[in-house]
């Protein structure tokens, strides 16, 4: 404001004659001419100085008001931008395609774990589907990458194993974002790639097998912000940037300022950024003096980073920053806008102002200018307060469609555990009718092996009654002894059929695999004999338990032995019919190998073989859900089924071999002792 002005009455001597000028004004004569002169100049100057300071202060308070704007309006794309992918990652958590990779054999190696021989074709199609549904999630989604890794940050399955540079293979562990996930929870970094070298935001989150299981692996999903930084380019005003959480620069309109610090970073920052490598190998330096903008009297630079950037009273900036929070939390960004063009116009003005006052010299002409000042400044404000109104009708509608995405993904998410119910409680039906179809089909030879011990069982009971009649006590009593041994030996008969038949949750224990393979060869003794096959069993360790249900690991086996039979049945009658069962310690695992000597499986069959309802004996009574029913009980139990052919001296034909996690030998107890119980044809 300009003080006001103080009039002091001046006292001259009353003799007109003393001062020459006063009776030239009496007489109506003109001032002299630099009187003239001099006034108008002081009145221009004047003018043009208040002019200057007024709208250089206008002006800068317009450019803050559309720099908060522009702020505003890049930080919501950012928000949007984030919010968009935030919950990606948890979606391709759930796909089931992926757990799979990560429960196979070899697919979480211990230190020094050697990788399994015989899943690792099996190990490599599991990694080939994930592989190319996450290329499929990453064209739909439009980002630049996605990837699964296990629990020690290898990469098992990723979006661009097709492309030259692809990640699979490498390991990401000293990630932060891999370390965060792998606690229990969501990760992301902005970090330059260590094999593509380009940037990019990088959000991860834990793959379970169930909600409140352990963590398996981690999926990550990689957006690209670069299109972001063009469009920043493109605008008005010095620069945009973009701080994230350790306030470094990630993203700027002018290359320079990247990966620059807005303050120097502590000693323990930086080691912590060269260990997650998050930067590549670009070295941090502090963004100052590359922003200056205010100095004291001391010289002091000042960086504020939490609004506008204050001004001195009247000493306008040359920029000014304005901050704000975007994107993910920690995030801010700085908005630079030169001044330079503010002041020139307000020096411009402030000339045609001047000058409007010299060659005018009348109120009227700065009174018109005033006027057409005010105009322009009333529609300045509107336009302003229209801009601000859309702004805030855009962030609405942005607001409600991201609401209305949360709602479906929360109906998706539902009907997924619901579809999840569902197919547990279909998968046990069908266990359960694979069974009772299993003890169906070997009703004959149950009743055959029942006939033999009845027999014998009616002639003793006619011999006792004779012997009773003829008072023979001691060959009574050997009968009787005969009768029980008979009916002891029809109740071991009958009871395993009772256990194998009877349905339930399974439940995950120590199974000695001799007794199962024991209880299973019991089972089909009748068929085994029929057939004619030369069961061979090999166990390399007699004292090989496994981590499973008994009854339903001796329906697996059952099932196997079954379909083996089946292919032996379609050699000629002269054929030898070799049927090899063998089981060894392989690490954590414990392999049982069913092998047959049968016509082997074609690739078309091959494909097909674990379809539900896919059979090639149709015409003699197969359904087809044999091998389906055991792999959901393999898979269910923690382990795997597989497929394949067998080596010729397993007899060349088909071999399915499964796989389920071993319990350790207790200590004291010997291994490697190797167990051989053949089965003669007749």
């Amino acid at each position: 404001m300009t003080a006001p002005t103080t009039w002091t009455r001046m006292a001259y001597p009353q003799d007109s004659a003393s001062w020459p000028g006063w009776r030239g004004l009496r007489r109506g004569a003109a001032l002299p001419l630099p009187w003239v002169l001099a006034a108008v100049l002081l009145a221009a100057l004047a003018a043009g100085l208040l002019a200057w300071q007024w709208r250089a202060a206008q002006a800068q308070a317009r450019m803050a008001a559309e720099g908060a704007a522009r702020l505003a309006a890049h930080a919501a794309a950012l928000t949007q931008l984030f919010e968009r992918h935030q919950h990606l990652p948890r979606l391709l958590a759930l796909e089931p395609r992926l757990l799979p990779l990560l429960q196979a054999p070899g697919a979480d190696p211990g230190p020094g774990a050697a990788e399994a021989a015989g899943g690792a074709g099996a190990a490599q199609g599991v990694a080939l589907v994930a592989s190319e549904y996450l290329r499929e999630a990453v064209e739909v989604s439009q980002i630049e990458a996605a990837y699964l890794m296990d629990r020690h940050g290898q990469v098992l399955a990723t979006s661009n194993h097709r492309q030259p540079g692809s990640y699979l293979g490498h390991h990401y562990g000293f990630r932060p974002y891999f370390q965060q996930a792998l606690a229990g929870g969501p990760g992301l970094l902005y970090a330059v790639g260590v094999t593509t070298r380009r940037p990019g935001l990088f959000l991860s989150w834990p793959v379970r097998a169930a909600p409140a299981a352990e963590v398996l692996g981690v999926v990550v999903v990689k957006v690209d912000l670069q299109a972001v930084e063009r469009t920043w380019a493109d605008g008005p005003g010095r620069g945009v940037a973009l701080l994230d959480d350790q306030g470094v620069v990630i993203l700027s309109s002018d290359p320079t300022w990247r990966y620059r610090s807005a303050q120097p970073l502590s000693r323990a920052q930086r080691q912590g950024l060269q260990a997650s490598r998050r930067y590549g190998e670009q070295p941090v330096e502090p963004l100052a003096p590359a922003l200056q903008l205010a100095s004291d009297a001391a010289g002091d630079q000042t960086l504020r980073l939490d609004g506008p950037a204050q001004l001195p009273p009247g000493q306008p900036l040359p920029s000014l920053l304005q901050a704000g929070p975007a994107g993910p939390p920690g995030w801010r960004l700085l908005l630079l806008t030169e001044l330079a063009s503010a002041r020139q116009a307000a020096a411009l003005e402030a000339t045609v102002a001047a000058l409007a006052v010299a060659l005018a010299g009348t109120a009227l002409g700065l009174g018109r200018v005033q006027r057409r000042r005010r105009r322009e400044r009333r529609e300045a404000d509107r336009a302003l307060r229209a801009a601000h109104e859309q702004l805030e009708a855009r962030i609405a509608e942005r607001t409600q469609a991201l609401t209305q995405a949360n709602e479906a993904l929360q109906a998706r998410v539902q009907a997924l555990h619901e579809t999840e119910r569902i197919l547990h409680a279909t998968r046990d039906q069908a266990v359960q009718a694979g069974k009772l179809a299993a003890l169906g089909q070997m009703a004959a030879g149950i009743s055959h092996e029942l006939n033999q011990p009845l027999a014998a069982l009616a002639t003793c009971a006619s011999n006792a009654a004779k012997q009773l009649e003829r008072q023979h006590h001691e060959d009574l009593r050997e009968s009787l002894d005969l009768m029980q041994g008979l009916t002891q030996r029809l109740g071991r008969i009958v009871a395993p059929l009772k256990g194998f038949a009877r349905a339930g949750t399974p439940q995950r224990h120590p199974v000695p695999l001799a007794e199962a393979l024991g209880m299973a060869t019991l089972l089909l003794g009748p068929r085994l004999k029929d057939s004619g096959a030369q069961l061979q069993v090999l166990l390399d360790d007699d004292a090989l338990q496994v981590l499973a249900d008994r009854t339903r690991l001796e329906q697996v086996l059952v099932n196997l032995l079954r379909n083996a039979l089946d292919a032996l049945e379609a050699l000629p009658p002269e054929a030898p019919r070799p049927l090899q069962v063998r089981a060894w310690r392989d690490d954590a695992w414990v392999r049982i190998a069913v092998a047959d000597g049968g016509p082997g499986l074609p690739p078309q069959v091959l494909a097909r073989l674990f379809e539900p309802f896919f059979t090639t004996r149709a015409g003699a009574g197969g359904l087809g859900l044999g091998l389906a029913v055991s792999r959901a009980i393999a898979q269910s139990l923690g382990g795997q089924l597989q497929a394949g052919s067998a080596t010729p001296d397993q007899g060349g034909g088909a071999c399915f071999t499964l796989s389920l996690e071993a319990v350790p030998a207790p200590d004291g107890l010997p291994t490697g002792v190797t167990s051989t119980t053949s089965t003669p044809s007749t």
